[in-house]
């Protein structure tokens, strides 16, 4: 027995099979750090999973809430009670557009109504200078 143990077959064998078991065990330890990071990455997401749930069990209970739908209606729909009057404020950008829009749309009838006024008055005075010679 000591004469296997003291043969240079015996310590090589030993020596692979030591580099192979400590390979193992590096292996399975930088496993271990790679499943810790995935651990506190999913816990992360589980507790912003838990808080959005939290947010939309309040939201739900709201809901029945009159007074909440109520809101809703006014906000999304531009809903109003009788004897109201919705005022929308509009950012800069889109209210100058719509009063360019609005002065356009305003700016057409009252050429026209000019228009009408001086050739009606045109006929009115030709009337009266063909009644008068």
């Amino acid at each position: 027995m000591k004469r296997l143990l003291a043969s240079p077959f015996t310590a090589l064998l030993l020596l692979v099979l030591g580099t192979l078991l400590l390979f193992g065990v590096v292996r399975q330890v930088m496993r271990a750090g790679e499943v810790g990071k995935e651990i506190s990455v999913l816990e992360e997401r589980l507790a912003a999973v838990q808080e959005q749930n939290e947010e939309t069990q309040a939201d739900l209970e709201s809901l029945g809430d009159d007074t909440r739908i109520e809101k809703e209606a006014r906000e999304r729909l531009n809903l109003k009670k009788e004897g109201e009057h919705v005022v929308i404020i509009l950012p800069a950008e889109e209210a100058e557009q719509s009063a360019a829009a609005e002065n356009e749309e305003t700016a057409a009838p009252v050429a026209a109504e000019e228009e009408s006024s001086n050739k009606g008055l045109l006929q009115t005075v030709f009337g009266w200078l063909g009644g008068v010679l």
